[in-house]
């Protein structure tokens, strides 16, 4: 049976189904019927998205079409229970081994990705940005350099739009860069502004994302996404589908079909990318001087933008990390100062000190352009030939921060597969709830202690979705949804898990 004519009472069937190739005559060739599998793959952590499809070919296909690296892969599809179609276009890249199936038939894949990236590489900048705002800066170097098609006249056929959160613009950035990129590709300057962009939002840890979606390209932040609400429909089940009825929360489509935990715990990776202390080394090259600042996971994780704002830390307050004398994690880089630690048993740490230290000048100043190297120079002069010095850059004031939000992210990590839902997104913000594994009855009506609470929103068992991998099985008629999910503190504090936990015990 045609996978678009399927009934729509499965929840794991696919509705309005094609595949088509699109040759560099501009000609359509369908060929759903040879596709015996499917794979389409986002992620918050990659540019772009990417497809593959595993095709059973008993005409010579590649020959006939035929496929050499000119062609477009445009699938359209949508969850049977949904009414939205989503229509994707990617740039066919490279054909896999061709194996023998069956008597005169190949099996090979075919492996495409986002137009986007293909563009990319044809491209380069070379203007200056200098003076602008770092969020403008990123917009116009999409525009101006992805937006409009590739090199030679080339178009892209299915052409996106950079957004912010969701399809909101990109909110204005406080930083100004004093970027000029040399030949750099467009993803490689957006990813240089995407470093040094600081939100307008001083409680944002300015921690950047720039990733692909079916609706478009975003430049948003962890903490913009970690603040949206559960979308609709976003709320799943660890649980059976035959137990749903007309009056569960849940319906089939939204009944994990299966849960694994990829992390839990591993302090070893922990302490390597600085989650529990990490330091930021900075060194002036105009003023010659150099200052540090050393974060403290245990000390200020209040600071952190958390899923949950008052999350529990993901040790205890008895932990052996809880201070750690040596930085495990540290980060060198040049930078504009306002301060010095040269000389002195315990340095500001990027916060500007007494002007006098026993008498002496200190060399602290509140204004960057108020050091003695520069301070006499005419402004407008300084502006139009060192935009550098004019417009200093402060990403090391919260990159200690950020390197520890992104150690976090993946402190519990798990991966659903559920019914083919193609309204999910990378970026989606979920509720997964999951019973609590034990062997009492007095526990076996609570979910998972780590992850939430059923009784209150503000601590409901909300994941970050980072991943998507959207696959459909033509063999099988099976069509499911594979989700990476990331959580970066605890609902509950660990003592009160175990306290909770052990009581079930002793009775």
């Amino acid at each position: 049976m045609p996978a678009s004519s399927n009934k729509q009472n499965s929840p794991q069937q696919i509705a309005q189904y094609k595949v088509f190739i699109r040759n560099f005559a501009g000609d359509l060739t369908e060929i759903t019927e040879m596709v015996s599998q499917m794979n389409i793959y986002e992620s918050i952590f990659k540019r772009t998205t990417s497809a593959e499809i595993v095709v059973a070919d008993a005409v010579g296909f590649t020959n006939r079409l035929p496929i050499v690296g000119d062609e477009h892969l445009i699938i359209t599809y949508r969850s049977a229970r949904l009414e939205k179609v989503i229509s994707r276009s990617f740039k066919i890249y490279k054909v896999g081994e061709r194996k023998e199936g069956s008597q005169r038939q190949e099996n090979y894949i075919i492996n495409a990705i986002s137009e986007y990236a293909i563009f990319n590489e044809m491209r380069n900048i070379d203007r200056s940005f200098a003076g602008q705002k770092t969020s403008d800066a990123v917009q116009k170097a999409f525009q101006a350099f992805l937006a409009t098609g590739g090199a030679d006249g080339a178009s892209i056929l299915g052409i996106k739009s950079l957004y912010g959160l969701r399809k909101d613009p990109i909110k204005e950035s406080e930083s100004v860069t004093s970027f000029i990129p040399p030949g750099l590709s467009p993803f490689e300057c957006i990813n240089y502004l995407r470093n040094e962009c600081r939100h307008v939002d001083s409680d944002n840890n300015s921690d950047y994302l720039f990733f692909e979606d079916y609706d478009g390209f975003h430049f948003t932040t962890m903490k913009e996404l970690k603040d949206s609400e559960t979308a609709t429909g976003m709320r799943f089940l660890l649980g059976d589908q035959g137990h749903v009825d007309k009056d569960s929360d849940f319906d089939v489509g939204q009944i994990i079909i299966n849960l694994s935990a990829k992390k839990t715990v591993d302090r070893i990776q922990d302490l390597g990318t600085g989650m529990f202390r990490n330091r930021t080394v900075v060194v002036d090259p105009l003023t010659k001087k150099y200052d540090s600042r050393t974060f403290d996971y245990y000390r200020e994780f209040g600071f952190l933008n958390k899923i949950h704002e008052f999350g529990a830390r993901t040790v205890s307050e008895e932990s052996q990390y809880r201070f750690i004398e040596a930085s495990t994690h540290t980060r060198f880089m040049a930078g504009e100062l306002n301060t010095t630690s040269l000389n002195r048993t315990l340095g500001p740490h990027f916060t500007p000190g007494p002007k006098y230290v026993d008498g002496n000048l200190s060399g602290d100043v509140d204004n960057y352009m108020d050091h003695p190297y520069i301070k006499n120079v005419d402004k407008q002069i300084l502006i139009d030939k060192d935009p550098h010095t004019s417009n200093p850059q402060k990403s090391h004031l919260k990159l200690g921060k950020k390197i520890a939000e992104r150690a976090t992210v993946d402190n519990t990590i798990l991966e659903m597969v559920i019914p083919g839902n193609s309204d999910i997104r990378p970026g989606d913000m979920c509720e997964i709830y999951v019973p609590q594994t034990t062997s009492t009855q007095d526990m076996k009506n609570k979910f998972n202690l780590f992850y939430g609470r059923t009784d209150s929103g503000k601590f409901a068992p909300r994941f970050l979705a980072t991943s998507i991998r959207q696959t459909y099985d033509n063999e099988k008629q099976n069509y499911f949804t594979s989700v990476e999910l990331m959580k970066d503190v605890y609902a509950q504090k660990v003592e009160k898990v175990y306290e909770q936990v052990r009581e079930s015990f002793e009775r």
